[in-house]
């Protein structure tokens, strides 16, 4: 799959909404080409997935993997979870190049959304 990008101004505020869907996989980096302030990210299954797995977010540094870091990581078979939604505890800033990543092997094949909010600075 694809990211779609949406832009919206608030006033002087400039926001970008990202958002890919899929059943397989998913695989998704969120890439920014300004400096940009992570906000918020979620993803929305069909059903609860039934197989341990783990939705991993992270940021992927476009300075190479010795600099990425995990920022999530969560089983939602766990809790029998349809949604997940990660907010970060402290500012987390991407530069350009950097992307934030989303992984989920979905072996149950559920079909799922992922949407990205970002503040462009």
């Amino acid at each position: 799959m694809s990211v779609t990008r949406s832009d919206y101004q608030s006033g002087p505020r400039r926001y970008v909404r990202a958002t890919a869907t899929g059943a397989a996989a998913l695989s998704e980096r969120v890439e920014v080409g300004q400096a940009s302030r992570v906000l918020w990210a979620g993803v929305k299954f069909s059903v609860a997935p039934t197989s341990t797995e783990n939705l991993v977010i992270a940021y992927d540094s476009a300075s190479g993997a010795a600099y990425d870091v995990t920022l999530l990581t969560y089983d939602p078979s766990a809790e029998s979870a349809t949604a997940v939604s990660w907010e970060p505890d402290e500012a987390i800033y991407l530069m350009p190049g950097d992307a934030l990543s989303v992984a989920y092997t979905n072996t149950d094949t559920r079909t799922w959304g992922l949407t990205v909010l970002l503040e462009v600075l």
